[in-house]
Order: C-alpha cells, then structure tokens, then sequence
C-alpha cells in the first residue's frame, strides 16, 4: 500500500516558546519517516514547510492539549479529520518528550490521515500498540510504530520497530487498543 508524502507546518500556540531544539527534531522525525517506517509502510515520507496548505502541527500548553476542545485529559497528543477532512495534529509542549509525541501522532497521521483507516479489523494507529516504547534518533527521542503485520492475526514477526510486542495484534506494556474489534487482541 502505498502512502501519499504529505507536508507538516508547525503552529506554536500563543504564549508559548517553540522549544529551541524543535528544527532538530523536526529533522530527525522527517528522517525516522523517510527511513525507517518507509520500509514498513511503503512511500511514507514528509516535508516540514511554511505553507498554509501544509498540515497543521499545533504545539499547545499541556492544559490546552489536555482539553476536551483538543485531545482530553491524560493525552499527550491526537491527531484528526478537520473540517473537509482536513488532519490536524495536537501535541503538548511537554518538557519531557515532547518530541516523542509528535513523532507518534506524524507517524500516526502519515499512515492514516483521516484517524478512521481500518487495517483487518483494527484502526491503522500504527503508535499506540506501542506508545510507551520511545528510543532515540540523531539524540532526539522518538516513538516506535507496529509495522503493517501486526494488524494481520497469525503473521510473522518482527511486529515493530523496537521488537515491544511478540505478537500480531498484541499490545505492548504501556500501549493500548484503538481496536475495532478489541475482544480479538
């Protein structure tokens, strides 16, 4: 399957700072999806511009993301459908891996734009499966992903990039479903 490249531009909410490391890590984002889920997830790539029709990457106070306006209490970050179907993307400005977020709801929004794919049965949230499981790229931390297989029952592993989960369809510690047939897993 193949996946359209998309274009990201990063909005920093009002008040906020964007944190000085923010073109590094949109650097090493753009290089874990051009490289690394690519190889999983054919065609999978992103460019980080200025455009005002580029995807919206809102960096928002943690108590904004946690809002029901944006993501809802205890979220770090969501990704969805805008209007016309538009994605949007909303990360907290966390002092601690921000980057991790943003590079699980860019992964998550490369492979499934509108937030409604179905893979076998499953939405395509190629991160949550695995959402506790971050390592680091060129020194920033970023989020694992569950590659195309984990969503088909009985396949063969590796089922993500960091081997946290043994099998298909199987949730890692920390992850969770976003199943739509969550008495399968």
């Amino acid at each position: 399957m193949l996946i359209p490249a998309i274009a990201l531009r990063l909005i920093v909410s009002a008040g906020l700072t964007l944190h000085p490391a923010a073109p590094v890590v949109q650097r090493a984002i753009a290089r874990q999806v051009d490289s690394q889920v690519a190889r999983h997830w054919a065609g999978a790539h992103i460019v980080w511009s200025n455009s005002p029709k580029a995807i919206p990457v809102h960096i928002l106070s943690l108590r904004a993301v946690a809002s029901t306006r944006w993501c809802g209490a205890a979220a770090g970050g969501c990704h969805w459908a805008g209007r016309g179907g538009r994605p949007v993307i909303a990360v907290g400005a966390q002092p601690q891996n921000w980057s991790g977020y943003l590079s699980h709801e860019v992964i998550e929004t490369v492979i499934d734009p509108s937030g409604a794919r179905e893979l076998f049965g499953k939405l395509a949230e190629a991160c949550d499966p695995v959402a506790q499981s971050w390592y680091r790229l060129d020194g920033i931390w970023v989020s694992d992903f569950v590659y195309p297989r984990w969503f088909v029952a009985g396949s063969a592993g590796p089922f993500d990039y960091l081997h946290a989960t043994r099998r298909a369809g199987r949730v890692a510690t920390g992850g969770y479903p976003d199943s739509l047939d969550i008495k399968a897993m």
